[in-house]
């Protein structure tokens, strides 16, 4: 076996002259909640009950058989899919949310059916002081508690809330340069409309925002590239422009489905040092989705181990190593071994 370095990876630090990502408040709640999410295509439940919590400044792998419906939870939690049921908060805010309508509802066999319908109650009986608390506790977490009101915003919204993704198939603009498909993102944070961009009264964000691209192209290696097709560039290259697409638009969570799944083993390991230093500098919150053991353990501070279609966590397993992760050692052998063992039982 291959004993993994951590040192061959130089990345050049970064300007801080033109900041990568804005300052934060560090707070203590969650970034993201998914509750009781769920997604039927038709008579194929794809997620069911499908719970998680994710802190801030977390890096979290989600880990789980081939078809088992990751990505779908991807796609609602991202806006590209509304869920069957359940509800998706951001930030403490609710930005996704749904119920099950028509043959749907029929065929739904979660525990929590009315939980975001008019019907909503609570399973047991409660005196009105405690009724009336138990529903200013709901509508605290969602303000459309007790309606049948559906909340589904489109990709866009969600990226502006602050939340960007990579995908598991790249996804560049095939006629642009490295340069143009990381400043395209940047439309999301741009204030100009018809008449400022006409008379250009936005040139000084402009400018900023060009900068900010040329610092993420310096970040992650690709300067000497910047000119040429995105697409043209070997595959390790479009992940790297794909990484720098996505924190582009300045996220605070970052979703990455197997973002180095069809990488030869040393440029992976290349990439997950790479990822490991970039978040250790934006602190940017990182859930990834992932099939090699391994590279959960390497990367994550939690492993969350997901069951076969429809997906629900079956187990969370903390990460507490520290980092740099040395693969050959006994601690590391030993956590390995344990998601091991757990997946074996899927």
């Amino acid at each position: 076996m291959s004993v993994k370095t951590h040192n061959k990876t130089k990345l050049v630090p970064v300007n801080r002259s033109v900041a990568l990502l804005p300052e934060r408040d560090a707070k203590v709640s969650p970034i993201l909640e998914c509750i009781d999410l769920g997604v039927t295509f038709g008579g194929l439940k794809a997620v069911d009950n499908f719970d998680i919590t994710i802190g801030r400044t977390e890096i979290a792998g989600l880990i789980g058989p081939n078809g088992a419906g990751k990505t779908t939870a991807f796609n609602v939690i991202t806006g590209v899919y509304a869920p069957t049921n359940g509800r998706v908060r951001f930030n403490e805010e609710c930005i996704v949310r749904n119920h099950p309508t028509g043959k749907m509802k029929k065929q739904y066999k979660g525990e929590h059916a009315d939980m975001y319908t008019a019907r909503f109650a609570p399973e047991e009986e409660l005196g009105d002081e405690a009724l009336k608390a138990w529903k200013e506790g709901q509508k605290a977490l969602d303000s459309y508690a007790f309606t049948d009101h559906v909340l589904a915003p489109t990709p866009d919204k969600i990226t502006a809330l602050g939340m960007a993704r990579t995908f598991q198939n790249i996804r560049l603009w095939k006629t642009q340069t490295v340069f143009d498909n990381v400043l395209i993102a940047k439309h999301c944070r741009r204030s100009a409309n018809l008449l400022s961009a006409t008379f250009r009264l936005n040139a000084d964000e402009e400018k900023r925002q060009r900068e900010e691209c040329e610092n993420l192209l310096h970040v992650l290696g690709l300067e000497d590239v910047r000119n040429e097709l995105a697409t043209g560039l070997p595959y390790g290259l479009q992940r790297r422009v794909e990484i720098a697409r996505a924190l582009a638009t300045e996220p605070e969570l970052l979703l990455m489905d197997e973002p180095y799944g069809q990488l030869d083993i040393e440029l992976r390991f290349k990439l997950e040092d790479e990822l490991i230093k970039l978040w250790e500098m934006t602190k940017t919150t990182v859930i990834f989705i992932t099939h090699n053991i391994e590279e959960a353990v390497y990367l994550g501070n939690r492993i969350m181990i997901l069951t076969n279609k429809p997906t629900t966590v079956k187990r969370t397993v903390n990460n507490t190593l520290p980092r740099p992760r040395d693969i050959a050692s006994p601690d590391f052998v030993s956590l390995r071994t344990e998601v091991t063992d757990a997946i074996k039982w899927w």
